[in-house]
């Protein structure tokens, strides 16, 4: 019997999100063998996502310092800009600066990776396959992530193996120009970097953006591998408890935040934060964005707004990193604020009242286009929501009518056996179909 590998990269925690439900139902459905390669920081290596796929009929989890060293692209740590070691005189003027605890300056030099490294890796991932796959998420905007998506793509045509891309998200924001640094149509532009064969995404509203760089043959839309209700039912069995002593007979609320890459009125943040502590009978949780939040965080060190934000305290206030999963918030609050995060679309999945802070970023969320109940576009309707909340913890703010539209249209598109779909279409690829 031929033996057929999916190799699965995975760059970033997003990708944890999106691409272990496609590993699990790839795994426990078909005779497929898959090999996770990581390339996300140390942080997340213990994930219980990671610790999951690792118990499963033949899966394979590595990390891709495994098979290129130090000269691995790492999600989230320096890279260099040469493939030969760092110069004699270079590596001694590092040693006296660390000795005299001075910072540097610049980036240390990146290794740029070449098709060789590449060509051993895949050919020792890839050993005794008669018909294989490389696996990796959009990677259409970072030069680096991109320069190493090439190169898996052209060095694995050498092999005769195909490539997919699958998704990385799915589109929190309703417009085009969402992040702080745009101010015209390259932020949809850079989608047709994508150097895979096919790139699969979740909703028509993701599709859309790729349109002008692929045909139908290059773009599948199948539903979000996320937040679908099958993969949701596994995830319940598996994800860590969180437990709140202090948040004992309150209503529950957490509060996800986004990158400061994105266009967030920081003070406005702290102002709502306010809002929800200054009741006695309420406990809220603020939970930094995976990406970013933490005061050691590279992106972080300058940002006053957010350093302020962590300052804050009240008795009734937690503030939570990556050592707290969303996952196992949405399961613990009794309602979800968001500004603009796609955590809003499990809080719909889970039927949980949702907040949508539409005042507190210059984008418009998703959820608030399809489900325009939810927004909330000033101080006084979030203080009038959360008093409504304390004397009814369930209430939606949406209809089901509504629920269900935006799951049909987001989620479960364009049916429910999204996780099936992906298979489907990984197996076509593996057998060199179109």
């Amino acid at each position: 019997m031929a033996v057929r590998k999916v190799v699965v990269f995975m760059r970033a925690y997003n990708d944890v999100d999106h691409l272990t439900p496609v590993v699990w139902k790839l795994s426990t459905s078909t005779d497929v063998h898959v090999t996770v390669v990581m390339r996300t920081g140390s942080e997340f290596a213990q994930d219980y996502r990671i610790d999951f796929m690792r118990t499963l009929p033949r899966v394979e989890v590595h990390h891709i310092r495994e098979f290129l060293g130090a000269a691995a692209p790492v999600e989230g740590e320096e890279q260099i800009e040469k493939s030969a070691a760092r110069p004699l005189s270079m590596r001694i003027r590092g040693y006296f600066r660390r000795l005299l605890g001075l910072k540097r300056t610049k980036p240390s030099v990146k290794v740029i990776l070449e098709p060789e490294p590449i060509r051993e890796m895949l050919a020792t991932l890839f050993s005794g396959v008669d018909k294989g796959l490389i696996v990796f998420d959009w990677v259409s905007l970072a030069p680096g992530s991109r320069r190493f998506a090439e190169l898996l793509c052209n060095v694995g045509r050498e092999f005769g193996f195909g490539n997919v891309a699958l998704p990385h998200g799915d589109s929190p924001y309703y417009n085009k120009m969402f992040k702080l640094a745009d101010i015209n149509y390259t932020s949809v532009e850079h989608f047709g970097n994508n150097p895979t064969d096919v790139v699969v995404v979740p909703n028509p509203l993701t599709a859309e953006r790729y349109v002008p760089f692929r045909d139908d043959s290059q773009l599948k839309v199948l539903g979000s591998a996320r937040y679908n209700k099958e993969w949701m039912d596994v995830l319940a069995g598996i994800m860590p408890v969180y437990e709140n002593p202090a948040a004992a007979g309150k209503l529950k609320l957490v509060m996800f935040l986004r990158n400061t890459v994105f266009p967030i009125f920081w003070d406005e943040v702290r102002t709502a934060v306010r809002i929800c502590t200054q009741f006695p009978d309420v406990f809220l949780v603020v939970k930094h964005h995976t990406r970013g939040g933490r005061p050691d965080n590279k992106h972080m060190i300058t940002n006053e707004d957010v350093s302020r934000l962590n300052q804050m305290s009240a008795p009734n206030l937690q503030v939570v990193y990556n050592d707290v999963h969303s996952g196992s918030l949405l399961a613990w609050c009794d309602a979800v604020l968001e500004l603009g995060t796609s955590i809003s679309f499990e809080a719909i999945r889970l039927n949980k009242p949702l907040l949508a802070l539409e005042y507190l970023h210059a984008n418009v969320s998703t959820v608030a286009h399809y489900i325009p109940s939810v927004a909330l576009n000033y101080k006084d309707q979030l203080y009038d929501a959360i008093v409504t909340l304390r004397g009814n913890k369930t209430l939606r703010l949406y209809s089901e009518e509504d629920r269900r539209r935006f799951l049909s249209q987001m989620i479960d598109y364009p049916d429910q056996n999204v996780l099936q779909r992906y298979v489907d279409m990984l197996i076509t690829r593996l057998e060199g179909k179109s």
